[in-house]
């Protein structure tokens, strides 16, 4: 039993037999929603249209709450504004051609999570509404509730939290956990932080909520960096002290990594690693200082390795005392920075930097510690290291794009705020994350190509956002029609009875399905049929490792001159599964995941097993009834109440559904209605069908 639905029973034995006035249900709707903001759910790694995919997280997340005595109400609702993308795309703006990628499985992950991926895609975030989640354009937000300063990364992920009576303490690390940031306590406030809090959290930017929170016990919150401190109101200002003096050895440090080795580290000449870096240590000390004579302890640059880290990570014990770096190329009079990351490449690691110095470290425990998952591994071999106190927009994204051999190119849209004056802290981050950062302070976006950075205005940037989208939405439809298309096509070869492996026999199916002639020989590759065997899902269904290469299938009957279609329904009949079309792929799912990722809730595993895959353009709507009749071998009878709306012209998309769905929408595209009679399905007018259902019962 999931907490959630813990907590519903608790609302209707409790909360439910109290008296409850029409003006609070508003209230009690949006604490049941924000709940579910943290309910955890699966959603498997695919491209989805935004509309199923807020329909997927939407069913996932309803239960039966009551609301008011003796009545009961179905929640979560998630919807998305249209008219206000509309408002910024133009009219021709339609959600439906708005698909989602989702990269990796998303599983037991948090509903807003999967809202603040999808979201971040469009430039989008949500709000809390009293009666709905509501899916809107950055910028209305923005405006709403009147957050010109906050970033979009915190716009896009706003706190919607009720707490009651709940410790201080355990409330802070809740929110940081959820929005991804670092939270201490001084010690100060030990006593303070265990006392229990009620609060109101909607539609809130995190730091807001952080400082909300702690101002009810009258303690502050100090940022110091991506991190934040909370301690007692008359110790915030020696922390903000405290912070300043953190960040100035912040910034010598920084300014080292600039600091021009005057030394030249021939080809193939090796070091052992502890005895360079302390070279290295003493080489880039400030100028005019002569290395290890008479300079100040505080101006030394200290280069250190992690070796406890880097033994962990390779689990052995790592000796930087016998480690050799054997540079691969000359360098001569190059930066620190350079020298560190040819270090780094040959030991698979990375440098931050601290307050008290450089310290390298294995690539992964920078990942974990900094919270870079996506990022590659060179991107986090070479962070930016960047203090820009007062300088022009332009004069900033320069020298970013030289330190990091990267080309940023500057929409003409943006010129007006080029020259604008901007402060940045740039430390320990991406350099995806740092020029974000750069724009978003004048109120720019950064559209990402490749190793290419477009920098733009605001509106420019969610309008080629969601055209990129679009045009992937238009080439994902065209390659599914073809899928579509594939599985209705006669193969080139025969099948008889004989045992086959499933690895091997997919992929000659994806031979013998592909246009071209003679498979193998002078096809394009764009007219190639992919078909995928979704391993991971069918280990989890099977509950044991699931090898395509080690199972076995065999034909109980010849199947000659066989469409593809009618070969995968015997060979997913063994498995237990089905198939599904894809955006590049048809891809063999087991039937319970196809379920829950298409939201079939009532589907028989056999209608699952055979579901439809058709488009009809412009085709009279009686043609396209019959021949889903003939394909799928089922009953369809045509009323001659209906005789005139069978003779309409109709267009429909009939892709990953039951075949008495694609019957019902047909029907209703013509403006008919369905009446189930036993294995038939009646065709006829919404007035006889109404009156055939109350005969009925």
């Amino acid at each position: 039993m999931s907490r959630f639905l813990v907590l519903a029973i608790c609302v209707f034995f409790v909360e439910g037999q109290k008296p409850v006035r029409a003006e609070d249900a508003p209230e009690r709707a949006m604490r049941i929603m924000a709940f579910q903001l943290d309910e955890r759910i699966d959603v498997p790694a695919t491209d989805y249209p935004l509309p199923l995919l807020i329909e997927i997280v939407s069913d996932r997340t309803r239960y039966m709450i009551p609301l008011i005595p003796a009545k009961m109400t179905t929640y979560t609702k998630v919807c998305v504004n249209a008219e206000a993308f509309k408002t910024i795309h133009g009219k021709d703006f339609d959600v439906e051609k708005v698909w989602i990628e989702i990269e990796t499985d998303l599983t037991n992950v948090h509903l807003s999570k999967v809202l603040v991926n999808a979201c971040g895609q469009i430039n989008a975030g949500y709000l809390l509404r009293d009666d709905r989640i509501e899916v809107l354009p950055l910028e209305n937000i923005r405006k709403e509730l009147n957050l010109k300063t906050i970033s979009d990364g915190d716009l896009c992920h706003l706190v919607n939290r009720f707490f009651d009576g709940i410790p201080l303490e355990k409330a802070l690390k809740i929110l940081a956990d959820r929005h991804d940031r670092k939270i201490e306590f001084s010690p100060l406030v030990k006593n303070q932080t265990e006392k229990f809090i009620t609060a109101r959290l909607v539609n809130t930017p995190i730091e807001t909520a952080l400082t909300t929170l702690a101002q009810k016990e009258n303690l502050a919150v100090v940022r110091q960096g991506d991190a934040f401190l909370v301690t007692t109101a008359e110790h915030a200002s020696k922390a903000t002290e405290a912070a300043a003096a953190s960040d100035q050895r912040l910034r010598y440090f920084a300014s080292r990594l600039d600091a021009r080795i005057e030394r030249t580290f021939a080809f193939e000449n090796d070091f052992h690693l502890q005895m360079l870096l302390a070279l290295l240590g003493d080489m880039s000390q400030p100028i005019g200082r002569i290395p290890l004579i008479g300079f100040l302890e505080q101006t030394r640059t200290s280069i250190r390795l992690n070796q406890e880290a880097f033994s962990r990570v390779r689990k052995e014990r790592f000796d930087s005392e016998k480690i050799e770096i054997v540079f691969t190329k000359d360098l001569k009079n190059v930066s620190l920075s350079a020298v560190l990351k040819e270090i780094c490449q040959q030991i698979n690691g990375g440098y931050v930097v601290r307050t008290d110095g450089i310290e390298l470290l294995p690539l992964d425990e920078i990942r974990k510690e900094f919270n870079l998952k996506s990022a590659t591994d060179d991107e986090l071999r070479l962070l930016v290291m960047r203090f820009y106190n007062e300088i022009p927009l332009e004069k900033a994204l320069n020298d970013l794009a030289k330190r990091h051999e990267k080309k940023i190119e500057i929409s003409p849209l943006a010129n007006k705020e080029l020259q604008k004056p901007i402060s940045a802290r740039l430390i320990n981050m991406t350099f995806n994350m740092a020029i974000t950062r750069i724009a978003d302070k004048a109120n720019l976006a950064v559209v990402r190509a490749g190793d290419e950075f477009l920098v733009t205005t605001r509106e420019d940037f969610a309008k080629l956002n969601v055209e990129k989208r679009i045009r992937h939405a238009e080439t994902t439809e065209q390659r599914m029609r073809y899928l579509a298309s594939r599985l209705n096509a006669n193969l080139w070869g025969d099948f008889v009875p004989s045992e086959i492996s499933l690895t091997i026999l997919l992929s000659t199916l994806e031979d013998l399905s592909s246009i071209g002639g003679i498979p193998l020989i002078d096809w394009r590759e764009q007219n190639r049929v992919r078909i995928h065997l979704n391993r991971k899902a069918f280990s989890r269904a099977y509950k044991v490792y699931f090898d395509g290469e080690k199972t076995a299938i065999t034909f109980s009957e010849p199947l000659k001159s066989a469409q593809l279609s009618s070969v995968l329904e015997p060979v997913c009949k063994y498995l237990e599964g089905g198939y599904v079309i894809r955006g590049n792929a048809i891809e063999l799912l087991p039937v319970e995941d196809i379920r829950l990722q298409f939201n079939l809730r009532s589907a028989t595993d056999q209608e699952l097993r055979r579901l439809v895959f058709r488009y009809y353009d412009d085709t009279l709507l009686e043609k396209a009834l019959t021949d889903l009749a003939k394909k799928y071998e089922r009953k369809i009878e045509l009323s001659p109440l209906a005789k005139k709306e069978f003779e309409k012209t109709i267009s429909a998309k009939l892709i990953n559904i039951t075949f008495d769905m694609a019957v019902t929408a047909l029907a209703e595209e013509g403006g008919l209605a369905v009446v189930r009679q036993a294995d038939t399905l009646l065709v006829t007018t919404k007035e006889d069908a109404a009156k055939l259902k109350a005969e009925k019962k």
